[in-house]
This record gives structure tokens, sequence and C-alpha cells, in this order.
């Protein structure tokens, strides 16, 4: 058993198996045959050199323990469904736990925890890691194939506490597999890159900043390297978490540059890295972008396989986007699809097996598991009496507050619209542009005059036809508004002088063509002033000086 685990760690090392290392096995012996093919197997990930049924009976008869474990391999390398290898392990292991094999029960515990973590099963994977913690072996990593040592175990607690959102649980285990090791460099560091991960999901972003200055400059130039792109994506984290948004940038570009840097990078990385830079591009306010690098990381999700855990974070990020695109529609469905996700994914936890755990798992945590369960069940019970009582209490509330809604829009409209020409009104008017320019910083301000209109052309609603004919032809983010008898006042925000000259000589011709059309006021003039305004400009002050333009032109 010894000699075949070390030449299993032998092959991984070297990278390759060679049929010399595999002479001491003998194959005309049924434990040389078996051995050959639980090493080529393991190395290939699939089933290899097979047993003839005479081998595998006599196995079962004479080795009990290694038919068992040749199950074991037969099952998790088969092509079966996950469900189906979850469901065939957990027999194996109830046959293991019955015959006392502690390795084999230990070893399809890593497997078990290997597959439900894969499928999202984190409540399953966490309690039978607490069932068995207390009893992993502490040894090198050379037996991992057949074995779950303790520096695995605690990673794997690790990972599945941090998946459940226990952040602090999940700090305290990286904190142990981050000590030094004697010949474990790899271990380590994949303890502290652990922690640091987590420190970012519990805001302590300068703590997680802190290590990664140690950890940056162990960094190769520009190769791809899975250890080196997780650094520089949890760099750009940190910096993100402590709105450091240019260097956040930077750092997540660095890791884009590096992931390309691969000609086929796993799917894991491509999702991680797209999804971060959507979150750094929408914290810069360009959710264009965002949404660009969340389509590539929405391409990606199919093949990664803890996808539930994923999708969650894509729906959510792409819920932010759409908000912030102004998209309300698509973001609620987002957040509605991210909130069905959320509860019909929650792991479910096996109450009556907690009872049952024989580690020394802390009892308080047990009695605060349970105590989590009754009031949630106590919760659920009053949280459904209160929804119905709620519903009818909200029924009438939206019915009275929409009626309120409605008549404070309209006597809100009435106070802002000038009832002639249905734009705005001098007051409005002047107060939006007030507001426009504190946030335009920049813009041109015009004065446009309608004059020689006949008395009955007003009568007849033709004022509001010019006044809707002018507010055709400007901009959306334009404000129009009526200043007094047949001068309306227009705001074209970001605008400098000549552009604004052009806007104003398009919207002249059109009212010309309009009334020339029209023997009911084609004696109707058009003149216009109009002067560039900056955020220190006293607006007051600009109009006086475009109503005295204005009049020197009417009257020349």
């Amino acid at each position: 058993m010894t000699k075949r685990l070390q030449l299993f760690a032998h092959a991984v090392q070297a990278g390759e198996l060679a049929e010399k290392e595999l002479a001491p096995f003998d194959s005309t012996t049924l434990l040389g045959r078996y051995f050959r093919f639980s090493i080529v197997s393991l190395y290939n990930k699939q089933l290899g050199a097979p047993l003839t049924v005479q081998d595998i009976n006599t196995l079962e008869n004479d080795f009990p323990d290694l038919h068992a474990e040749h199950q074991v391999l037969t099952t998790y390398l088969s092509n079966s469904s996950e469900a189906e290898k979850i469901t065939a392990l957990e027999t194996l292991l109830s046959h293991a736990e019955a015959e006392g094999w502690a390795r084999l029960v230990r070893w399809l515990t890593a497997l078990l925890v290997e597959l439900e973590m894969a499928t999202g099963n984190y409540g399953h994977a966490l309690f039978r890691l607490y069932e068995e913690i207390d009893f992993a072996p502490d040894i090198a990593l050379n037996g991992t194939h057949f074995e779950y040592p303790l520096v695995l175990m605690r990673q794997d607690m690790a990972a599945t506490l941090y998946y459940l959102g226990e952040y602090q649980k999940s700090l305290d285990y990286c904190q142990q597999i981050a000590v030094p090791q004697p010949e474990a460099s790899e271990i380590m560091l994949q303890g502290k890159l652990c922690e640091i991960r987590a420190q970012i999901r519990l805001g302590q972003h300068d703590t997680a900043l802190a290590s990664l200055q140690i950890l940056l400059p162990l960094l190769t130039a520009s190769e791809y390297n899975v250890d080196a792109l997780t650094i520089l994506r949890l760099h750009a984290e940190a910096l993100l978490g402590t709105e450091r948004l240019e260097e956040a940038r930077e750092a997540a570009l660095k890791a884009y540059e590096r992931l390309n840097a691969s000609g086929t990078p796993p799917a894991k990385d491509i999702f991680n890295i797209s999804l971060l830079l959507a979150q750094v591009y929408l914290k810069h306010g360009n959710p264009e972008e965002a949404a660009r690098f969340a389509s590539d990381a929405e391409q990606s999700i199919e093949s990664l396989e803890n996808s539930k855990y994923h999708i969650r974070a894509l729906l959510r990020t792409q819920g932010e986007i759409a908000e912030a695109s102004g998209n309300y529609k698509i973001a609620l469905a987002h957040f509605n699809n991210l909130y069905n996700q959320i509860h019909t994914s929650l792991p479910t936890i096996p109450w009556d097996k907690v009872k049952q755990i024989s580690s020394k798992l802390d009892e308080q945590n047990i009695e605060d598991l349970i105590l989590k369960k009754q009031s949630y069940n106590d919760n659920h019970n009053f949280l459904k009496a209160l929804i119905i009582i709620l519903s009818i209490l909200l029924t009438i509330s939206l019915i009275i507050v929409y009626k309120a809604a409605r008549t404070k829009n309209q006597l809100e409209y009435l106070s802002r619209a000038d009832p002639f020409t249905s734009v705005y009104n001098s007051w409005a008017s002047l107060n939006i542009i007030e507001k426009e320019l504190s946030r335009e910083k920049l813009g041109s301000l015009a004065l446009f005059n309608v004059s020689n209109l006949p008395h009955m052309a007003i009568k007849q609603d033709k004022l509001k036809n010019i006044a809707t004919l002018i507010k055709s032809n400007v901009g959306k983010r334009c404000v129009i508004g009526r200043y007094s008898g047949t001068t309306f006042v227009i705001w074209f925000p970001q605008t400098e002088y000549s552009k604004a000259y052009q806007h104003l000589q398009h919207i002249r011709r059109i009212c010309i063509d309009y009334s020339s059309n029209d023997c009911s006021f084609d004696t109707a003039r058009y003149e216009f002033s109009f002067s560039q305004v900056h955020e220190r400009s006293n607006l007051l002050k600009i109009i006086e000086e475009c109503q005295y333009k204005l009049k020197e032109k009417i009257y020349e």
C-alpha cells in the first residue's frame, strides 16, 4: 500500500507515469494487477487496465477492503451523473463505516465532499466535514489520493463555509491552513489566498491589501498562472472595496491581460475576471462597458461546476447594471430571478444528523443551528399570518397612495405648466434651468420671440402650436418654457455659442415655414437672442441682457 502511494505521488510530481515504474507491481498476481489498475485510473482520471470478473470476485473474497476501494474508483470515475455518484458512494460509505475501514471512510468522505461542493450542496458537505475533521490524519500530502489529510479537510471546510456566507468561520479555518508548515509552501499559499478572500467579504480590505503586498512581488512577468491570476483578482477586489476605483481598474485589466496570455483559460477564471471588470466599470459609471464584461461572464457560466453560486453573483451584477442604465424592468427581472435562485438553491441542512455528530464540534454551534431552525419555523408561521394582514392593508394603502399621488401630480403639473402653451411656465423653467446649470456647468440660454401675431391667431391656439413645434425640434435634455407673453426661454445644455446659434436658426426657419402656410398669421415675425452660460454666471442678469438684445431686434 505504501509503495503504491509513493509511486502515485512521484508520478504526479513528475507529470508522467512511466511503464517501468509500474514494474514492481507484478501483473501475474492479483494484487499487482489491482494496484496497476488503481494507479493508472487515478493518474489518468479515467478507468484503465480493468480487472477481469474473476479478479474482482477473488478480490471480494480475499481482500474485501480493496474490493470496496475498487467499487469506489469504478463509481467515482464512471460517466454517471453527480447525483447518481453521490447515491452510490453513500452506500459504499455506510458499508465502510460498518466494517470499520477508517481509511476508506475518510477517502469516501473526501470524494463526497468534492461532489457535493461541485453541485452546490454545501450543507451536506459541511456536516460530512464536521463529522470527520477530528479524525483526519495530520499526514504529508503523498497519500492524499487514498486518504483525507487534515490540511485538505480544513481547506474544504473553509471553502464550504465561504460559499455558505459564513465568512468569519471560513477565515478561522483559512488561518489554520496559512500557518507555516514544513515542505508545504503550496498549502500555505492556498491558505493565505483563502484568508484574503474571506477578509474581503468581511470588509477587512486594508488587512487584505497588506497581505497582498507581500504576495504581489512573487508574480512572474506576464505568463498565465492560476495562483498569479487569483492574486491579481483579489488585489483588484480589495482596491474596489476601498473605493480606489482607478487602481482597481488597472489591477483588473492586468488580470485580464494575464488571462488572455493563456490559449484556453479555465471557465472559472474567465467568469471571475469578466465579472470583476463588470463590477469595476459599474463603479466607474460606465454601465455599457460593464454590460459587455457581464455578457462574457454569462457565456462562460455554463461550463462551471458550481454554477449555482456563480449565477447568483452574475444576476446581482446584471441587475445593478440594468438599474444604472435606467432599464428598471430588466433590473427587476434580474433581481426576481436572483431571489428565486437564493430561495430554491439554499443547501438543505440535515438537522437530525446534527444531534448525532460524534466530533468535538462546539456544542454552542449545534444549539445555535437548532435554535435557528426552531426560530425559522415559528417565524415562518407568523410571517404567513402577517403577510395576509399586510397584503390587505397594503392594497388599501396603495389605493389611497395612488389617488393621493395622482392628485399631487396633477397639482404639481398645474403649478409648473403654462396653461396656454402646455410648456413650463416662467417660474418653473427658470428654476429647472438653474438646477441644470449647477449640474451641467455649461450651456446656452436663449429668448425666442414671436411678434406681429394677430389676436385671432392667439385665440386659435397658434401660439401653442408654435411652442409644440419648438419643443419637438430641440433635444430631449433641452428645457423650453413660456417666459412672458409671446416670448419663450430655451436652455441648451453643454452647447457652445456657435452650436446654439445653428439650433436657433433651424427653429426659426421651421416656424417661418409653418406660419407662411397659414394666411391667418403669415405676418408673424420670429427673433431670438442668446448667450453662453457657465456655472458662475448670474442667470437673471443674462436674461435681462437677452431681453435688451431681443427688443433691439424687434424694433429695428
